[in-house]
């Protein structure tokens, strides 16, 4: 069964930190041309977000929103969650000069998944997340950092948004992890679901 420790106790976390260049390319990870094209694009909307909903005062500029905390670029991704039309004001307002990658990827936040997951386990190339709404195993990249960096023993209940890129799946930027207990008899059933979905090939790599 699940034990909490802390029910209101969640740690944020955000793996922008590659941007500095402090890491080497990892196979479970994007490659530097994917993750900066990501991350560029990600954060370009965040700020259009945090200008919007006023979250961002009228002197920041985008050189300085980038180099603000974890906090204030999680509120402006929370604030999308909340209010999914600012992604159609954005793009409506920023069609013509955004390049058709990074339109693609603002599309895929239209199929983004938002909710509780275990990650489960490490693989060589993904992290196994398993969806506790819908029973469901999906393969998802890191971005700069392995996923170890961040959550160093596994199964661990999250909070997380995962989305389509290019032709893999990938998590939005933030994760934060709930401050729980995992017991052996949930292990088994999610070990046991994830050897199921392997078996019959629905280990899922892809949102379509």
């Amino acid at each position: 069964m699940l034990r909490w420790t802390d029910s209101a106790s969640k740690t944020r976390h955000c793996l922008y930190a590659r941007r500095y260049g402090a890491l080497s390319w990892d196979t479970m990870t994007l490659t530097d041309k994917e993750f900066k094209e990501y991350i560029e694009t990600h954060l370009d909307f965040l700020f259009y977000v945090g200008k919007r909903t006023e979250i961002l005062n009228e002197t920041i500029d985008f050189k300085a929103f980038k180099k603000l905390g974890t906090k204030t670029k999680f509120d402006c991704s929370e604030e999308f969650l909340n209010k999914p039309k600012l992604l159609n004001d954005y793009l409506g307002l920023n069609f013509e000069r955004l390049e058709i990658e990074k339109l693609k990827i603002l599309e895929g936040f239209k199929k983004r998944i938002s909710g509780d997951f275990v990650v489960l386990k490490y693989l060589k190339d993904y992290a196994g997340f398993v969806d506790l709404k819908k029973s469901k195993v999906y393969l998802v990249k890191a971005l700069g950092d392995k996923f170890e960096r961040m959550i160093s023993a596994t199964p661990k209940i999250v909070k997380a948004t995962i989305l389509p890129f290019k032709d893999k799946i990938i998590y939005d930027g933030f994760l934060e992890p709930y401050n729980i207990i995992i017991g052996q008899s949930i292990r088994k059933d999610l070990n046991g679901l994830y050897k199921k979905a392997k078996e019959k090939k629905e280990l899922i790599t892809e949102i379509g």
